[in-house]
């Protein structure tokens, strides 16, 4: 016969019951609907700007000349950005009926997928995940029924192959109706009083004017926001989040990889030095492809320089049988203010160097 368990007799027990039952309490929380609190962050040191009030005092000026330029095209809705936000506005807007054009500064749609290399859209999607469904779930799909995914490594979510991923988004650019423009970079807005009217591109074929009823902004950095003269809060740069040079490795022995993860491995409770994870703690004991020690290990042995190589940590993803490691999340630089183009230069090269030591 079972006896019941007292628990002022077993040590800890009440602090782990009060925390399973504060799990449980969420967890049902969640299934009916209810909002948990929100949790408290640190209040990052921001500023508040506006086009209008970015000093110049220390820049010399020219004055361009006021000259007229073609209009390239008019449309209902103009996209501005190709990358996931800009795909799933774009087709959001065609299928609601709208004449919509997509526009895009590099050769490709796709956004951080397909030129950054960013693989994994449902990372999180572990067993017992509630998704919701739209388009981007509908992109996952596709990519797989086009044979463009592989598994990632600890669910049943996909990764994306990110090569691939462009001829996926041109698939759907184009079976919707969405009128495609590459190579085109806004550089200027076109107002009205206070309503944007279109704005000003540069591409090869020379700077032009794109008018449309409405125009979105997926930039990624607000950028028709801010040249409309919108206000916005701006991170001091010391606090801003870090950035990453993503890369592929090739020669990657896939059985001893493998092994050895199995051998050695990671949770999320493992982020720590180079990622400053917070979870709830049901997260803890999940699988993670999570890389740190490694690189630890490898500077004691002098394979790899201590002082440049100290934020070098983080996430691998798919493995191929070819010996293809992808999506690798493992170079980081901080202190980069991305609306820099001083400091955008810095970090391209400057990541580069660290992916080579990872």
């Amino acid at each position: 016969m079972s006896k019941a368990v007292d628990p002022a007799g077993v040590p800890g027990l009440d602090k782990e019951l009060a925390k399973y039952e504060g799990k449980a309490k969420r967890m049902i929380g969640r299934w009916a609907g209810i909002r948990g609190p929100a949790r408290q962050n640190n209040t990052p040191t921001e500023g508040v700007y506006s086009r209008e009030g970015i000093e110049n005092d220390n820049e010399e000026l020219v004055v361009e000349p006021s000259r007229s330029i073609p209009i390239h095209a008019r449309c209902d809705v103009l996209v501005v950005g190709g990358g996931p936000s800009g795909l799933s506005a774009a087709l959001s807007a065609k299928r609601a009926g709208a004449d919509v054009i997509l526009m895009e500064r590099f050769g490709c749609f796709g956004g951080c997928i397909t030129t950054v290399g960013m693989e994994t859209l449902a990372w999180y999607r572990y067993e017992g995940t509630v998704d919701t469904e739209g388009i981007g779930i509908e992109m996952e799909r596709l990519a797989a029924s086009m044979g463009g995914t592989i598994k990632w490594p600890y669910n049943e979510s996909e990764c994306l192959d990110a090569d691939f991923f462009k001829v996926v988004a041109d698939h759907l650019v184009k079976s919707s109706g969405v009128r495609p423009l590459l190579h085109s970079w806004a550089v200027e807005v076109i107002m009205e009083d206070d309503a944007i009217k279109g704005i000003v591109m540069e591409s090869k074929s020379g700077r032009r004017a794109i008018l449309a009823e409405r125009v979105i902004d997926c930039t990624g950095d607000a950028d028709i926001a801010h040249m409309a003269g919108a206000e916005y809060k701006k991170t001091a740069k010391d606090e801003m989040m870090g950035v990453t040079t993503v890369f592929n490795a090739s020669g990657v022995d896939k059985s001893k990889f493998v092994k050895y993860t199995e051998e050695n491995p990671a949770t999320y409770q493992d982020w720590s030095r180079t990622w400053d994870q917070e979870t709830t703690g049901k997260e803890d004991s999940l699988r993670s492809p999570y890389l740190d020690r490694e690189f630890e290990i490898a500077r004691q042995k002098g394979v790899i320089p201590e002082k440049e190589t100290q934020d070098i940590g983080g996430s691998w993803s798919a493995l191929t049988n070819a010996g293809e490691a992808t999506n690798l999340n493992l170079a980081h630089l901080s202190n980069i203010d991305c609306t820099d183009v001083e400091d955008l230069t810095k970090a391209e090269m400057e990541g580069r160097e660290q992916a080579m030591y990872a």
